[in-house]
């Protein structure tokens, strides 16, 4: 929650009008690239998540 708040302010408070026009003008939708990022970040996340809890079951085992 607190990743998406800073995403947010960030975005809407320094860079709305600089980062808008820069993808516009490339042809990009800043709302599906905020997007995107955001949904490749949680998936990393949920993977390392995983990875750790399996690293954590494995090493109780052995």
């Amino acid at each position: 929650m607190s990743y998406g708040l800073i995403i947010g302010f960030q975005y809407y408070n320094y860079n709305a009008n600089k980062t808008f026009f820069y993808f516009r003008n490339a042809g990009y939708n800043i709302d599906r690239l905020y997007l995107y990022a955001l949904t490749c970040d949680a998936l990393a996340y949920g993977i390392l998540l995983s990875l750790l809890k399996l690293v954590k079951y494995w090493v109780s085992i052995f």
